[in-house]
């Protein structure tokens, strides 16, 4: 079996982190696929050939044009009317693998729809004609909040409201604020105003999910289809935030670390609990997002936090979820979810190059 790996908008040996790659390769090798890096910036569809990178060993990469594969996991957006012809054709003859997201709103529709809506913070987009008002009443009926992008990653552009005897704070990654609830709101108004007008924003409440130490914390679960078809987990982890940071991020300087240490300091007498729910819930939010999106998912990143009752509230899910300290499990689960669904497509069985 042929598995080619497809970036639109970078070049491939530039932007996929060098342990995923030699996990990738590995485990291509263990499980008896041949894995090759494509290039979009040349192919021939008549030939159904495309120029790639094939692995040769010795840290050793060669370019060379081959015949299209069988399977092929895409990465990123299409940029060029190229690209776009590419993917239709990809799409239409070839088994694909295009992990895409959904952004806070459609999430939080899709899981309050659904048996899990006791997991959903509530959220509120800001009213665009009147966000001043709509923010004040917001912040009273909860005492404090958080007002995010709809669309918002990695934490960008938080800002979290919170109130302590009459004194109302607001903290975000550039500055820290005190004052009157309407001299918060107002300047809270000013930091989102220009985008507001082409972007939604959201408000929910500020929910305490940190250590013992009071740095933020929350929990990443990283499901993934396997071998089977299955969602399984792959790993879950605390997140913990750099001292003096809003935020766990990993991107942001935060740390990770085991989740059971976590969750004993936590809950010593319900830690198990905790985990086992984490994990179901974390795979039937994976299973009911996958029954929205335009391709089948092969993996999200939940992320949680745990508040000061035990209780899990999801954040968001993420496409195409970091890895750093996992690459070896998740490369064995990628490329066997791809040899399932190319003996899915071809009813013909993969065989291995030794044991998995």
């Amino acid at each position: 079996m042929n598995l080619g790996i497809l970036y639109f908008r970078d070049e491939p040996l530039q932007v996929i982190p060098a342990l995923r790659l030699r996990a990738l390769i590995a485990e291509a090798r263990l499980q008896g696929v041949t894995l090759t890096l494509l290039q979009s910036d040349f192919f021939d569809l008549d030939r159904e050939q495309i120029s790639a990178y094939c692995w040769e060993g010795e840290n050793n990469w060669v370019t060379r044009l081959i015949h299209i594969p069988e399977l092929v996991i895409i990465q990123g957006m299409t940029i060029s009317q190229e690209q776009i012809s590419l993917s239709k054709w990809l799409t239409k003859n070839r088994t694909i693998i295009a992990d895409s997201g959904l952004n806070k709103d459609r999430l939080s529709e899709l899981v309050a729809a659904s048996t899990l809506s006791e997991y959903i913070i509530p959220t509120l987009t800001i009213d665009k004609a009147n966000p001043t008002e709509f923010i004040t009443r917001s912040l009273k009926h909860w005492g404090g909040g958080v007002i995010k992008r709809a669309d918002s990653n990695r934490g960008i552009g938080l800002l979290f409201i919170s109130e302590n005897d009459g004194v109302w704070k607001l903290d975000s990654e550039r500055q820290k604020l005190q004052g009157s609830l309407s001299e918060i709101v107002l300047h809270a108004n000013r930091m989102i105003a220009a985008r507001l007008k082409y972007r939604d924003y959201i408000i929910q409440p500020f929910l305490n999910s940190s250590a013992k130490d009071g740095r933020p914390v929350d929990i990443r679960a990283h499901v993934q289809k396997r071998r089977d078809g299955n969602w399984a987990l792959t790993r879950a982890y605390v997140r913990v935030a750099e001292e003096g940071s809003l935020l766990p991020n990993f991107s942001k300087g935060g740390y990770q670390g085991e989740l059971m240490p976590f969750l004993l300091q936590h809950n010593a007498l319900c830690a198990e609990n905790i985990k086992e729910e984490l994990i179901s819930v974390s795979i039937a939010i994976a299973e009911l997002q996958d029954t929205v999106a335009a391709l089948p998912l092969s993996e999200l990143g939940l992320d949680f936090l745990l508040d000061e009752n035990s209780k899990l509230w999801l954040v968001e899910t993420n496409a195409l979820p970091q890895s750093a300290l996992h690459e070896m499990e998740r490369a064995r689960h990628t490329i066997g979810y791809a040899i399932h669904l190319y003996e899915k497509q071809n009813n013909q069985p993969v065989q291995l190059s030794s044991e998995v």
